[in-house]
């Protein structure tokens, strides 16, 4: 991918939710893999990004990145921020947490590694609206 700023709710550069597998390979050209998630969710692994489809509809329901990823929000680079939960406060004041990621729900995104210092366990994923309803029973507040 070139451009990658992300809107939130929206997409990140050329690849919109609920685009079809076909539809980002016009744009993206072909996965160097594919694979299943424990949701039975179809991903497709294109270098250090990783497109996973919503296993009803087959579109585009979460795009993930590693630390190599350069993701951008508002011409900010996410991974190169000295520090990434201070910025991301700034964008969404009320982040909760679930599973160790934590979730900042105004803009669609869901960081792990960055609050406990685990450089090895880094990764950002922007995600569609409704991505995480099913586990609010799981969400708790957190202070940072």
């Amino acid at each position: 991918m070139k451009d990658m700023n992300f809107v939130p709710y929206v997409g990140v550069g050329p690849i919109r939710f609920d685009m079809k597998p076909a539809d980002v390979e016009v744009v993206e050209g072909k996965p160097e893999s594919t694979s299943t998630s424990g949701r039975g969710e179809l991903e497709e692994h294109r270098g250090d990004i990783i497109v996973r489809y919503d296993s009803e509809t087959n579109g585009v329901v979460e795009i993930s990145f590693g630390s190599d990823g350069g993701l951008m929000l508002d011409n900010q680079d996410l991974y190169g921020s000295s520090n990434l939960t201070k910025y991301l406060l700034s964008k969404d004041p009320s982040p909760v947490e679930c599973f160790g990621f934590l979730l900042f729900l105004d803009i669609g995104l869901a960081a792990t590694g960055f609050h406990d210092d685990d450089e090895d366990q880094r990764a950002i994923s922007i995600f569609r609206k409704g991505r995480w309803d099913s586990m609010k029973d799981n969400f708790s507040s957190i202070s940072l």
